[in-house]
């Protein structure tokens, strides 16, 4: 009777372990990518090589930032006249300039008069700046006193951003040209460029140079308005990028 009882097991015992491996097999098959029947697939390695990139060119700047400040004592009727006087003054001393209002005090004196506290400033070229300092002190008057307060030679945002961007095409090019050598070198690999990271070592440099530019003008002071038309003034500018350069490959086979 026992030998019946496992004789009929067998083939149920048979069946149930042919359908698990036929689970498992599928299981295998369903996490494998698509076209790809092997259970098993080989690893891939990724090398990764680290550049540290450089550029460097010389900004130099068109124009300069004019500051001036303007102290006026008046009337209080005479303040609805007084808007336009200021804004005809600035004209006279730069007619060109784009003169931005950038501070506006207003207080009452002892003698009962309005005084008023403004601050302008506008960006001019280096022909329109001669003799701006006797074009400002002549436009004074009694009750109106107009002042230069700073003249500051500093690029515009406009020419930043083309200077930052011959920079960077700079940078490009040196990467391009590391990936060509490094596939020139390693035939068996295929290099490529896989992140660039421009550090801001560039604007802790720009704080630097103002740092050093400060440091200078107190030991070294010229009136810039007085020099000659052609006058430039440069700044180094320097661009940090770093730069990864990777290769994906399949393991060496050994023979």
């Amino acid at each position: 009777m026992l030998r019946f009882l496992m004789n009929l097991q067998k083939p149920l015992f048979a069946g149930l372990f042919s359908t698990f491996l036929l689970f498992l097999s599928s299981s295998a098959y369903a996490q494998s990518t698509p076209g790809q029947t092997s259970l098993a697939q080989e690893p891939v390695y990724q090398d990764d090589i680290t550049l540290e990139l450089k550029a460097e060119d010389w900004l130099t700047s068109q124009s300069a930032r004019l500051f001036v400040n303007i102290v006026a004592a008046f009337d209080e009727q005479q303040s609805a006249n007084l808007r336009n006087d200021v804004l005809k003054k600035l004209k006279a001393v730069a007619p060109k300039a784009d003169w931005k209002i950038t501070r506006f005090n207003r207080s009452a004196s002892q003698s009962g008069l309005e005084q008023w506290y403004i601050s302008a400033e506008s960006r001019l070229s280096e022909k329109d700046m001669d003799g701006i300092r006797s074009k400002i002190e002549r436009s004074s008057k009694p009750g109106f006193k107009m002042t230069l307060r700073n003249i500051t030679y500093s690029p515009t945002t406009a020419e930043k951003e083309t200077i930052y961007a011959d920079l960077r095409k700079k940078i490009y090019l040196m990467a391009q040209k590391e990936v060509q050598s490094l596939n020139d070198i390693f035939s068996d690999r295929s290099y490529r460029i896989s992140r660039i990271d421009f550090s801001p070592s560039a604007i802790q440099y720009a704080h630097r140079q103002r740092v050093d530019r400060l440091a200078e003008a107190q030991t070294f002071s010229v009136s810039k308005d007085q020099g000659p038309e052609d006058l430039n003034v440069s700044q180094k500018i320097k661009l940090h990028a770093s730069v990864i350069i990777s290769s994906n490959h399949l393991p060496a086979r050994s023979k």
